[in-house]
């Protein structure tokens, strides 16, 4: 088996909001994810590489999925302006 990447290095548009959870500010693909969205019309799956929580990022706004969720069923949700297992960051 082998392996490839199809992108070593990628820059991306980053937000300038300031976001935090629990105290300490979410890092770079958090903010990349939010750029992205900021600039384009897109849904950006998020997973943290400290907590594996996953979020989505959709209009500027980034949703953390509870715990429960159904990650297809959370994104058919966002398309259609349905969340259902999402707690919004501020």
């Amino acid at each position: 088996m082998t392996s490839s990447s199809a992108s070593l290095c990628c820059i991306l548009p980053l937000s300038q909001k300031s976001l935090f959870e629990h105290g300490k500010p979410l890092g770079m693909r958090h903010r990349s994810a939010l750029g992205l969205t900021e600039q384009y019309d897109a849904l950006i799956i998020v997973v943290s590489e400290e907590t594996q929580r996953v979020s989505l990022a959709l209009g500027g706004h980034l949703y953390r999925l509870k715990k429960s969720a159904n990650l297809w069923e959370e994104i058919h949700g966002a398309i259609h302006g349905e969340f259902k297992e999402i707690q919004s960051l501020p």
